[in-house]
């Protein structure tokens, strides 16, 4: 398994007093496995928890199923991730995120 992690930024503008109207910081992960990708992100203010976003099959997006969170690619990233600190874990469903119990 491949591990890709890129860390961003996403801000609005600054008002006169130097305050962004938004800003979200966070490290989204992609772990690749052949042409499957589980994508994943943690945002910097809530650094024990990842959030399980999309799968990509031969570079297409979809929405996560129960057959991909029983596939070993899942496991072996929730392994990875506690490494890191991490021992919240969600997934994004079509009711919203729900969590995941490891």
């Amino acid at each position: 398994m491949q591990v890709l992690k890129k860390h961003k930024i996403d801000a609005g503008e600054r008002d006169e007093n130097g305050y962004y109207d938004y800003y979200y910081e966070y490290d989204d992960y992609e772990f690749v496995v052949d042409e499957f990708s589980l994508i994943a992100r943690s945002y910097t203010d809530e650094l024990e928890e990842v959030s399980f976003r999309a799968v990509a099959v031969k570079g297409e997006r979809k929405m996560l199923t129960e057959q991909e969170l029983s596939l070993s690619v899942f496991k072996e990233a929730i392994d990875h991730l506690k490494l890191e600190g991490k021992n919240k874990f969600k997934v994004l469903t079509s009711e919203g995120y729900e969590e995941v119990s490891i």
